[in-house]
Formats: C-alpha cells, structure tokens, sequence
C-alpha cells in the first residue's frame, strides 16, 4: 500500500509540473500575441503612411497595364501561403504605393519634405 500511494505521490507531482509549465506558457504565448497585435498595428500605420503621396494631385500620368494586377495578385498568394491575411494586405497595399511611386519605396519622403 505504501508504494502505491508513493506512486500516487509521484504522480500527482508530475501532473503539477505540466499543469505550471502549460500555465507559463499560455501566459508566453498571450504576451507574444500582444507584441504580434502591436506589431500589425504599426505595420498598418506604417502602410497607410507610405501610402500618402498616392492620394497626392500630380500631372504624370502613369498607365501600367497589366502590372496593375500585380499588387492584389502578390496580397492574395501570400494570404494563402502565409496564412496571414492582414501582413499580406499591406505587403500588397505597399506594393501598390510603390508602383505609383515610380517602383522606389520611399519616392514619399521626396514628395512630402522636397
């Protein structure tokens, strides 16, 4: 009887020893879910702000033909490969902007200080 109970013992130790490790890591992975919340926040900002000078009046004309359908074809892969909907919106979005930008992906910064 006394070596069941040990058993037991020992038992009921390693279950604690799991149930503490998955409760750290559960408190790891929300905090890493945060840092990745916040990530795509700046990622969006980011984004949106580079995308600016596309809204801005100009007299160029630009007609880019069938590459115009590069920038939601490159957000629609990634989605599917990267399993990232929102990154690969704005790797597209991104694109986008720097297509009209004249293919140089901080074109903006000139057209906003210069």
């Amino acid at each position: 009887m006394n070596k069941e109970v040990k058993n037991v013992v020992k038992s009921l130790k390693y279950v604690l020893y799991v149930s503490l490790y998955l409760a750290n890591f559960r408190k790891e992975f929300n905090e890493m879910k945060k840092q990745r919340r916040t990530f795509l926040v700046l990622l969006l900002l980011f984004t949106l702000f580079l995308s600016i000078p596309v809204f801005a009046e100009g007299n160029e004309k630009a007609d880019f033909g069938w590459i115009s359908i590069l920038p939601p074809l490159v957000a629609i892969v990634l989605a599917f490969v990267t399993e990232q909907v929102l990154l690969s919106l704005f790797i597209g979005i991104f694109l986008g902007s720097t297509m009209l930008n004249g293919w140089n992906p901080f074109f903006w910064i000139i057209k906003i200080y210069g």
